[in-house]
């Protein structure tokens, strides 16, 4: 029953109070909501009694939206952006998440605009907390690199954790937890659907545990240009010489032609980039022998195509190049 609707029954004159209450109890017992649903005072303020959950980055929302089926609202406010991890907010998006019951943030050093927005602690989740222990930094990364790519001073936190099957189950669990607090008497419900996922995902883990029994005895030499797919090529056990996102056709071609030169003998060489790789630099790279791969990073939405199919198309276009 909404506030409005209230008020006009306060109104009505007391001699009709019996009326009313049983007016009351029948439209409770057709139409409200239960009690988990129930809103705060700053949801009925605003005329809405509906949960609303607001996650920061894509895999994130997805995760979330799966698990709460129809019990919650999940918004994903940097759906729009062109890169979401870059999110600029504006005032109403901070209005959005400052009202929210529930905040969940990718974490990771993912929500860079989260140090200039004030947020509510006790109802902000960092997903990724979880697995703190295992997070990476980008002069982690670099430090598996040698010669002519050269070195990266960086220490940023590599965000895209869900590459990694394992540390995405983490944060599904993590999610989960979050949204059975706030939602407690679906907290059945949350967890089959959660389990529903986390057996996607452990699909998803063993095809790539394949693919590195696969890998494991070849010579390979993988460059990658970006170092957010450590994740995932950590999880292959895979040695990976980290190039900036930044670099040109120039700086590429010498760094193809020395590990050319240097490692001949090597039978399979990757070169892993996102979609964002021009032409010109994947021809090159054909040229010296390297399989261009393209990961998808999955931050953002594409329509039509899930979070789960392209994690999987990941592992198949890895899999395409290494010959397995």
């Amino acid at each position: 029953m909404t506030t409005s609707m209230r008020h006009n029954l306060m109104r009505h004159d007391r001699s009709r109070s019996l009326l009313l209450v049983a007016a009351v109890l029948l439209f409770s017992g057709c139409g409200a909501e239960d009690s988990s649903r129930v809103a705060g005072t700053d949801d009925l303020a605003n005329g809405s009694e509906s949960i609303t959950v607001v996650a920061t980055s894509y895999p994130v929302f997805v995760m979330a939206s799966e698990i709460v089926g129809d019990e919650c609202e999940v918004v994903f406010p940097a759906a729009d952006a062109t890169s979401p991890q870059a999110w600029k907010t504006s005032a109403k998006d901070i209005s959005v998440l400052q009202s929210a019951d529930l905040i969940l943030l990718n974490g990771a050093g993912y929500e860079a605009w989260a140090q200039q927005v004030s947020l509510p602690r006790s109802r902000t989740v960092e997903t990724s907390a979880a697995y703190e222990s295992k997070l990476k930094r980008v002069q982690d990364s670099v430090s598996h690199q040698h010669g002519p790519a050269g070195e990266n001073t960086g220490g940023d936190l590599l965000w895209a954790t869900w590459l990694d099957p394992q540390l995405a189950t983490l944060q599904l669990k993590a999610i989960e937890g979050a949204l059975s607090k706030v939602v407690p008497d679906q907290r059945a419900a949350f967890a089959a659907r959660g389990q529903t996922i986390a057996d996607r995902l452990a699909k998803l883990d063993q095809q790539i545990e394949q693919l590195a029994a696969a890998t494991a005895e070849k010579e390979m030499v993988v460059l990658s240009v970006g170092s957010e797919f450590e994740y995932l090529t950590a999880r292959l056990g895979w040695s990976v010489r980290w190039l900036p996102e930044s670099v040109d056709s120039a700086r590429l071609n010498e760094t193809l032609v020395d590990f050319a030169d240097a490692e001949s003998a090597s039978k399979l060489n990757i070169l892993l980039h996102t979609s964002s790789l021009i032409s010109p630099l994947r021809e090159a790279a054909a040229e010296h022998g390297f399989r261009a791969v393209e990961i998808d990073q999955c931050d953002q939405p594409i329509a039509e195509r899930s979070v789960w199919d392209r994690l999987q198309g990941n592992i198949e276009r890895l899999s395409h190049a290494a010959g397995s």
